[in-house]
């Protein structure tokens, strides 16, 4: 922020900071940080870990470079927990249904190793280096720098997560075949919603045929239907229009015929019983 050198004098590098505040005042944060950037080694550990642990942490000291990790840490577990617990949600059977519990356990190994990868990079990383660094260009702000890739690997993985889940759903990637099980069940479903739906039918039918005043509209019903089919079928261009499909081939009586034979022999055909033994 004010492009100060690692060992610009505190006095000169808040008097920096004090004009760049709106009011030209520094905040308390500020004057709790100051007197933690004392020495070289807590300016080096504030590019580790960030302000917040220099000027916040109560236990930190700077001849204990570790203590910084420990406060830092809940800090760096947070977003990838947070980032856990959507892909639980994303990959739960109730959200994503079946397809999402395929992903369940890859994901979660895969936020779990980018969660240690995290905390790994920051616990071994050489706070030190910056104490070689002489001009500003130079340093490594390693704090910042990693809270950005921190957020740009949790987004990468999310949406790698969601191009996958899309995949699969939709057949187009890793397609698992319908197992026999769920083809017989699918199969019987289908068999007793047409077995209640030709039920019903049958039930219409039967009140229809018993019930004299239904019976005479259904009987009137189908006798308007032909006579309005046979005007239909009377009329000049229906005529002329079946003359020439015949004429030109594009009706073919024969096919027609044996195509309604074939389907009419499959409805009454009797199934055949295999006998064992």
């Amino acid at each position: 922020m004010t492009s100060s050198r690692l060992h610009t004098p505190i006095d000169v590098l808040f008097t920096r900071l004090t004009a760049l505040r709106p009011d030209k005042q520094l905040t308390n944060f500020d004057n709790a940080l100051r007197s933690r950037l004392a020495n070289l080694d807590a300016r080096c550990l504030y590019f580790a870990y960030g302000p917040a642990a220099l000027a916040e942490c109560p236990f930190c000291k700077s001849d204990e470079p570790a203590t910084f990790f420990y406060y830092t840490l809940p800090t760096i577990l947070y977003p990838h927990l947070l980032n856990l617990f959507v892909l639980g949600l994303a990959t739960s059977t109730a959200i994503a249904g079946k397809e999402g519990g395929r992903w369940r356990t890859m994901a979660a190994l895969v936020g779990s190793c980018l969660a240690i990868a995290d905390c790994y990079m920051v616990g071994a990383y050489d706070w030190k280096g910056n104490s070689r660094a002489t001009r500003s260009t130079d340093l490594d702000f390693f704090y910042w720098r990693m809270r950005t890739i921190r957020g740009l690997a949790i987004v990468a993985l999310d949406v790698g997560l969601a191009g996958l889940l899309w995949a699969t759903s939709t057949n187009r990637l890793l397609v698992i075949p319908v197992s026999s099980a769920e083809r017989l069940e699918s199969v019987t479903k289908i068999m007793e919603a047409t077995r209640g739906k030709l039920g019903a039918v049958g039930m219409i039918r039967n009140v229809t045929v018993r019930d004299e005043n239904l019976r005479k509209k259904a009987e009137t019903y189908w006798r308007r239907e032909g006579e309005v089919m046979g005007e239909v079928m009377d009329e000049k261009e229906v005529v002329e229009g079946i003359r020439g499909a015949l004429e030109s081939g594009r009706m073919n009586v024969t096919t027609i015929e044996e195509e309604a034979k074939r389907y009419a022999e499959s409805i009454f055909a009797t199934p055949e019983v295999s006998s064992t033994g």
